[in-house]
Formats: C-alpha cells, structure tokens, sequence
C-alpha cells in the first residue's frame, strides 16, 4: 500500500494483484494543526529526522537495549505484573489495562528513570492520554476532517481533534518540564545519566557547547517521548492481549508451550533471555501472535528519496509510502493456504528449528523500522514466557471463548474480553 501526498491533489488506485495500493490524498488538517509536525522520529523527515533517531538508538543502547541490563528491568516489572495477576484469584477479569500500565512501566523506567506505582496519578494521567490518543487519532473525526477539511473551521471541537492536539501538548509539558527536573537535576553530567531523557539533554547540550549545529531541543524531545511510548505500550501490550486472546481459543497451545519451558528450564526459576534459544515453540506462538495480529498493519510512513516508476506508476520525489502490512500477513503464497488459522507450527522447519520468513515485518521495515524493535523482543519473550510458567489463561466459559473482534485506530487491537488467570500447581 502506498498513501501518497502531493500536490493537494486526490486520487486512489489500488492494484491487488501486486497488493499495493496508490493514493494522492489532501493533506490532514489535524497534521497541519498540530505543533509537532516534522518533529520527532515517526513524522519527521530529513537531516532532523536522522539526528533524532541516530541520538535515540545510540542511547537507546547505551541504555542497555537488546542487553542483560535492560532485561533485568523488564523482569523486575514482570514481577510486579505477575503478582497482580495472581491476586486476581482465578476470577474472570480483563487484564488489558493491566497490562498497558505494566509495559509502560517498562518504557517509563527508560524515560524518566523509575518505574511508577500503577496508582500513582501522574503515570496513570500519562498512560491515559497516550492511550486515549492512539485509540482515537484514527476514529471517525479525525477522518471525517481528513475528506472535508473547511469542516475545521467549525466552532467548538465537535470531532475531538483539538482535544488529542491539547493531550499531546500536555504530554510534551508533562515530560520536558516534569520528568526532566524529577530529582532536582536542571543540568546533567557523566554521573546521573539514568534517563533517555538525562542523556537526551546531555548530548544537547555538549553539541551546543562545542557549535555543532544540532536539531536536538525540548520540542524534539518531547516528540521522540510520544512516539516511543505511543508505539512501545500499545503494540507491545496489544501483541499479549492478542496472545492471550488466541491462546483461549488454543488452549492445546498453551499447554505444549508450558511442557517445553517445563522440559528446557523448568518451574523453579524465571525464564531469562540467556532461555530464549531453547524454546522455539514459545518463540514461534509469539510469532503467529504478531503475524495474526497485526498490531501496526500500515507500519510507518516513508519518504519516497526520488522520482520512481512501480508497475507502470509513477511515484514522484516526496510521495509518503506506507506499506500494507495486512495484505502481507494474510498472502497466501507465503504463509500456506491456513493463513487465516492460528498456527504457530508455521514457523517451525522440519528440524525443529524456527523458520524465519522476510516477509515477517511486525516492526515495519526499511529505515523506518521501530527504534525500540530489540526493547519490545526482549519485553515480549520475558514477559509471555513468565506469563505461560505460572498461569493458565482460560476463558470464563471453556465451551465458548470470547469472541475474536478486532478494533482498528493506528493500530488494531483486540475488543473488550475477559479471562481467568489461574496458577499452575
């Protein structure tokens, strides 16, 4: 799929025997409104776009990213979800925003450098306007402006924009103003670089010390904070609610995914990234949970460098391209004629061995791909794999799960449903 902007023009062709889609689409008044157009790293592009996701990844590992140190993090907040879970007792519950509060502790302990009580009000006013705005930046207003644009001119905020443009600033104020100072720190050194948001500063201010002209600021920042917790809460939890969600449905998968973490690393300890290698049917359910989910089925915006020609259409210089992650996930020809079944043995060879397809894209791909794509692995395999050690996850009803209903907004995540968490002997 490819969502072309340009000229102010208004055109779509779709070609589905190549499953790309080409659309020249008026630009959105909510974009346009917005302060932080072209900031960050998700909307933004050119030199700023490749300073803010260069400095972002670079601290992003210093940070421990993809390593032993940041795992240690996830598995103590894992700890915490875990408990939660378990004073549930049995009952049927849905653990969705349980477990959105939890992810985002784990993205919070990055951030700001703590993990936050799951009552604690400035992190529950947090989580809600990110949530808030992820699940409606989509909906029907936002849309509805997109086909008719004078419709901004309307007085009041009759289809909730200014609302999710108020929650972003908020957000921006909340972080950059809040978070930064949250130790009393207004400058900080090699000694109390704890926080993305420390070490954000920090290099800003060693390259506007030395002259280096630099595109790093408070607004900058504040964008790069909403697209990383934005995008890491909601896909990563989304993924585990669609997990748990399928799982019902599979419960034989459940329990061939507890026999091998019993067999590999038994019940005695918590499952560590050093465990990943051994369970391969674990891996591979998660997976099928990505694949089945589709939780970012529209990835990320590219920008088309120059002038291309693709199956006879011509792509010009500055074209967004987004990719159709649903059309890939669903082909056929890749995946087998059950393409529509969860099946987590898909991605395991004759040998026993994962599978690994290029066309298994749940971060995107490109230069585009999520920075936090080595964090949300690392979180998705500690997190489920402690999850399947303990628990079975069983529907309130074993005789009719719930219902598989998919909400789209950016992303898709499964409806409301509740299950009952219940610890293994």
């Amino acid at each position: 799929m490819v969502l072309v902007t340009q000229n102010g023009r208004k055109c779509q062709i779709e070609l589905y025997d190549s499953k790309v889609a080409i659309c020249e689409l008026k630009s959105s008044c909510f974009q346009q409104a917005s302060n932080y157009h072209d900031l960050g790293i998700v909307m933004a592009s050119g030199p700023n776009w490749k300073e803010q996701r260069s400095v972002t990844l670079s601290i992003l590992r210093d940070m421990g990213m993809g390593r032993n140190v940041l795992a240690g993090r996830i598995q103590d907040e894992v700890a915490q979800y875990l408990t939660c879970l378990s004073n549930l007792d049995g009952k049927p519950a849905d653990i969705r925003l349980l477990t959105n509060m939890s992810v985002a502790n784990v993205l919070f302990s990055v951030v700001v450098g703590q993990r936050f009580e799951y009552d604690d009000p400035t992190f529950k006013r947090v989580v809600g306007l990110i949530n808030y705005n992820f699940t409606h930046a989509l909906g029907v207003g936002p849309a509805i402006l997109n086909m008719y644009p004078m419709l901004h001119y309307l007085p009041g905020d009759l289809f909730k924009t200014a609302l999710i443009l108020k929650n972003r600033k908020e957000l921006g104020e909340i972080f950059v103003l809040h978070f930064r100072d949250l130790k009393g720190r207004k400058e900080y050194n090699d000694s109390n670089m704890d926080s993305l948001i420390a070490r954000y500063v920090f290099e800003k201010n060693k390259r506007k010390r030395s002259g280096q002209p630099t595109y790093l600021d408070d607004r900058n920042l504040a964008k790069v904070i909403e697209d990383l917790l934005g995008a890491g809460i909601e896909t990563t939890s989304t993924t585990i609610n669609w997990f748990i969600l399928y799982t019902l449905h599979h419960p034989e998968v459940q329990e061939k995914i507890f026999k091998e973490i019993n067999s590999e690393i038994g019940t005695e300890r918590a499952p560590t990234m050093m465990d990943k290698n051994k369970l391969k049917y674990l891996n591979a359910t998660i997976m099928e949970a990505q694949r089945m989910g589709n939780v970012s089925p529209m990835g990320v915006t590219h920008l088309c460098p120059r002038d291309t020609t693709f199956k006879g259409f011509k792509i010009p210089k500055g074209t967004h391209v987004i990719g159709n992650m649903s059309s890939i996930f669903s082909d056929k020809q890749v995946w087998g004629e059950d393409a529509d079944n969860f099946r987590p043995e898909r991605f395991i060879d004759d040998k026993g061995n994962l599978k690994h397809f290029e066309e298994f894209t749940p971060f995107s791909m490109g230069k585009r791909a999520c920075p936090g794509e080595a964090l949300a692995n690392m979180e998705l395999f500690i997190r489920i794999s402690s999850m399947c050690q303990r628990f079975q996850f069983l529907a309130p009803d074993p005789l009719n799960p719930p219902e598989i209903i998919e909400v789209m907004s950016i992303s898709r995540s499964p409806g409301p449903f509740e299950v009952r968490v219940v610890e293994r002997q």
